[in-house]
């Protein structure tokens, strides 16, 4: 088990991403969730290191039940096999700065979307290249998210996520919307189309 802290600043942002993970493998299998700050301590790693993975299911803290619950779907089916099989598309992503793998990986993201010129777009979870890569497929992004207060470009950024999902024709929820529990919260308020993505 590990876990993990790292900061991030893109260039032409003014936003440093401070983004702690925890990690756990299962066999060959590695899973990982975030978590906000503070949730967990790095001393989590000595406490659950080597526990058995059912007792991580269910017992553990919130992100480190996701993480575990990861690394045993990736162990039982494995991404390549399901790649293999037709059930995943593999989207290769190009080698070279954060900012040009970050705008690649979020047109990709946006590609996902089915949505007609205007639509409003409830982003839980906000990060400026996907705002971008949104705003290009003709959306509205609705950005929400506990941290931030503006996007790189100025838009207001609201910790309500309720607001956005009134508002919303399609949500994109990031990973983090796993560990703080507001995952079950979207799925419970809202009855549309939900694309849930890592980032």
């Amino acid at each position: 088990m590990f876990w993990i802290h790292h900061g991030t600043r893109l260039a032409g942002g003014d936003t440093t991403y401070l983004n702690q993970y925890v990690l756990v493998r299962v066999g060959a299998a590695f899973g990982g969730c975030a978590f906000e700050s503070g949730e967990l301590t790095p001393e989590i790693s000595r406490a659950s290191s080597g526990a058995p993975l059912d007792v991580l299911l269910r017992d553990a803290p919130r992100p480190l039940r996701t993480a575990a619950l990861d690394a045993y779907l990736s162990h039982a089916r494995p991404h390549r096999a399901a790649a293999e099989e037709g059930d995943a598309e593999p989207v290769t992503l190009p080698s070279g700065t954060p900012e040009l793998r970050a705008r690649a990986r979020d047109a990709a993201v946006a590609g996902l979307l089915d949505i007609e010129e205007g639509a409003q777009v409830g982003l839980i979870g906000v990060v400026n290249p996907l705002v971008a890569a949104i705003r290009e497929r003709g959306g509205e992004p609705l950005p929400c998210d506990f941290n931030l207060r503006a996007t790189q470009w100025g838009d207001p950024v609201t910790d309500d996520m309720h607001e956005v999902l009134d508002r919303a024709d399609v949500v994109v929820a990031t990973g983090m919307t796993l560990s703080n529990g507001s995952f079950d919260t979207i799925l419970e308020r809202w009855s549309g189309s939900v694309t849930a993505i890592t980032v």
